[in-house]
């Protein structure tokens, strides 16, 4: 796709865990849990939000230089945090503070949620891992699958995978998501999950896939 690319739109992230599973109520990212009283949606004041569920209003979205072969439907998007990777055309892009970084759907039922987990020595599985015992008390919540053998294509050969459905009380629907944590060469860990309705799997994961297919953070980014 030539030209410079525009960052698209996220979603709705999981309830806030020390992993990356907080989709649920899902904005989440492995940050150290803050003594906060409980928000509005049942997700601590301070804690990324694990359940795709995406509550802040857009900014304009980032640009990004031209990438090689950019995926069909989708925008080379250089986010303003520092890390890289694809966005599907058309979507939003809302910054969450401690919860991370969302690209939504325009009708908003679908989102990429990026976020840093702060936890020192927390693996990419036991965050996932306690992310998802966090998240059990979201209505309807169900663990899919934990795994440690994970693969993020040109990141990390031993990522973690977490899945996870529950039932979405807000958009009125069950709710799926794949997460995915890992260290860079960086030595950042990561926890960048995909969200949509439980119906269209495994869409989710693909999106995911393709948006980290060229993920890079800071310094680990080769020039444009």
């Amino acid at each position: 796709m030539p030209g410079a690319v525009v960052v698209a739109a996220m979603v709705f992230v999981v309830v806030a865990g020390a992993g990356g599973g907080w989709l649920l109520a899902r904005g989440g990212t492995h940050h150290p849990k803050a003594a906060a009283s409980p928000s509005a949606s049942g997700v601590p004041s301070g804690t990324p939000d694990r359940t795709g569920d995406d509550k802040s209003s857009p900014s304009a979205p980032a640009s990004a230089s031209p990438g090689a072969t950019v995926p069909a439907g989708y925008q080379l998007a250089q986010d303003p945090k520092g890390f890289r990777l694809y966005v599907p055309q058309g979507w939003t892009r809302e910054d969450q503070g401690p919860k991370g970084v969302f690209y939504n759907s325009a009708d908003r039922t679908r989102l990429i949620q990026v976020y840093l987990v702060s936890e020192a020595g927390l693996s990419p599985y036991d965050a996932l891992k306690q992310t998802s015992g966090e998240l059990a008390k979201n209505p309807g919540y169900q663990e899919i699958s934990l795994g440690n053998d994970a693969t993020v294509p040109g990141v990390a050969p031993g990522a973690a995978r977490l899945v996870y459905a529950y039932d979405n009380q807000e958009l009125g629907h069950r709710r799926q998501v794949v997460d995915y944590a890992f260290l860079t060469p960086g030595g950042r860990h990561y926890a960048v999950l995909s969200a949509a309705p439980a119906e269209v799997w495994p869409e989710q994961e693909q999106t995911l896939k393709t948006a980290l297919s060229v993920f890079c953070s800071g310094a680990d980014c080769p020039s444009p």
